[in-house]
């Protein structure tokens, strides 16, 4: 069994090249044991803790940032079968995988608001990937309280909305970045993967096992375009409406809310597609014919898709 890292207090090591560029990053890399989680782990938090307590130019932080993502987010996965559905409350072993983890993700989300602060005013493309990178972080931090079965903190939420909100005030909401991670057909933007956070927040993942959570996340990833984002509600509105505050620190409702930031999720397109769904799967389609993927089998996917239907779609 694997042995979580103590999160105590880190040391950042002198920095060495391995933090000048993305090139001596890559070269560090190929000595970390990735198959060793718990030590891979430890290190690159140690390795993140120093990247933040030194002074670089934005965009060769942000370029090291992802060429630590992906080897970030696989330990972080390894790391996560040390807390994912275990009983509550967490025994040591698991509390210590569940803090270790949050230490990594706090460290990760610092580097990005260090690449933003520092690409303030900037207008190219690295402002929308390091804002897109940083809710990405944020919305992985909580599917790590998801599957431990933890309340979301209201601080993760003030964090996500933070983040949001940056991106619609500089306009790059919408605008599409590359992601080797993004599950779907197409470029993501912020404004997916804010929404898929909340909407998995608002699936009553904690009712979940681990499995079916990381399933609904993989399919959030493919139908968050079904979902509009609006700063009111549309006159003639036909479908349940969902909304949230950017000025408050919690996900979803289902009621309006009142405060300033107000933004509305209107479902009717995602309403259609999950209809469409279950009821192919109750005339016996093959899931993969509609799009589902392989693991999303009978009779546990009707029962799963008719659940976040109810979530997202029903008053």
């Amino acid at each position: 069994m694997m042995t979580a890292p103590h999160p105590e207090p880190l040391s950042p090591p002198a920095p060495d090249a391995a933090f000048l560029d993305a090139a001596g990053c890559a070269r560090w890399l190929k000595t970390v044991p990735l198959i060793h989680a718990a030590a891979a782990h430890r290190q690159l938090t140690t390795r993140l803790v120093a990247l933040n307590a030194v002074e670089i130019g934005a965009e060769a932080r942000l370029g090291i940032l992802e060429t630590l993502r992906q080897p970030i987010v696989y330990v972080q996965a390894e790391m996560a079968r040390g807390f994912s559905g275990k009983p509550m409350p967490l025994a040591r072993e698991a509390r210590d995988s569940f803090r270790a983890a949050m230490a990594l993700w706090d460290q990760l989300q610092r580097g990005y608001d260090l690449c933003l602060q520092g690409l303030a005013g900037n207008v190219f493309a690295s402002v929308t990937l390091a804002l897109h990178r940083g809710l990405d972080c944020a919305a992985r931090k909580m599917l790590d309280h998801h599957l431990a079965h933890m309340q979301v903190p209201e601080a993760a939420y003030a964090n996500l909305h933070r983040l949001y909100r940056l991106a619609e005030k500089l306009q790059r909401a919408t605008e599409k970045v590359p992601d080797p991670m993004f599950q779907g057909a197409e470029l993501t933007n912020c404004t997916r993967t804010w929404v898929r956070a909340l909407l998995l927040d608002m699936a009553n993942p904690r009712d979940k096992r681990p499995r079916q959570i990381l399933l609904v996340n993989r399919l959030l990833e493919r139908w968050t375009p079904k979902v509009l984002v609006l700063a009111q509600p549309p006159e003639d509105a036909r479908q349940p409406l969902l909304y949230v505050s950017l000025d408050a620190h919690v996900g979803l409702s289902r009621a309006p809310v009142s405060g300033g930031g107000v933004r509305v999720f209107d479902t009717g397109s995602l309403s259609k597609s999950l209809a469409k769904r279950i009821m192919g799967l109750r005339r016996g389609a093959d899931p993969a014919s509609l799009g589902l993927p392989d693991d999303c089998q009978q009779p546990g996917c009707e029962a799963l898709l008719l659940a976040v239907y109810r979530q997202w779609c029903e008053a």
